[in-house]
């Protein structure tokens, strides 16, 4: 976001909601473009990682309905024993029929799943130098037993970002970062 600011920032996600999104997904390509469907790898599917990129574009751009949109949609597919898959017909025709429906969750689809729920919608970015709060959901949110090198995390988030009031790392107030240095992230940790 730093490299391309908040009003292109903007603007891209405006376009991705206006073009890109199904009911059930965001395409990789608007079904005007000519690339769409130009590769039988495609096949009108929508890709997790393609989501991410697009949760972190509307938490920047502060589109919390295009968030609420990709939460309710991870839930549909989560609740079908599915996940936001890449060959997907029901992003095509928004029927609401999954193609396995039951089948066990690949890594690939489960892994963007999750990443782009903690990335794009919970505003929490993981490196080796701990964790950072930044731009993601209006809503609160819990989040419960989140595995981080040797700590499990327990997070409450309410706010966004950097428009958070407070940054309480096991009670104890973090003044004058968003950042939770990896140091303080040993064991059990409430956020």
């Amino acid at each position: 976001s730093d490299l391309v600011g908040p009003e292109k920032l903007k603007a891209c996600a405006a376009f991705m909601a206006k073009n890109h999104r199904t009911p059930r997904g965001y395409l990789p390509y608007p079904r005007w473009d000519a690339a769409f469907d130009g590769d039988g790898n495609q096949l009108g599917q929508v890709w997790p990682t393609h989501d991410m990129f697009v949760a972190r574009a509307a938490a920047v751009a502060g589109r919390q309905d295009m968030l609420e949109g990709w939460i309710d949609t991870s839930d549909w597919f989560w609740k079908q024993l599915s996940y936001i898959e890449g060959y997907s017909a029901q992003t095509v025709n928004d029927s609401g029929t999954l193609d396995c429906t039951g089948s066990k969750m690949n890594f690939f689809g489960t892994k963007t799943t999750y990443m782009t729920f903690l990335v794009g919608c919970a505003g929490l970015h993981f490196d080796l130098g701990g964790v950072t709060l930044s731009e993601g959901a209006a809503r609160p949110l819990r989040l419960r037993q989140v595995s981080f090198r040797r700590a499990t995390l327990d997070f409450s988030i309410k706010g966004k970002g950097q428009f958070a009031d407070k940054l309480l790392v096991n009670g104890k107030p973090l003044v004058g970062s968003l950042k939770i240095p990896l140091p303080l992230l040993k064991g059990k940790v409430a956020i």
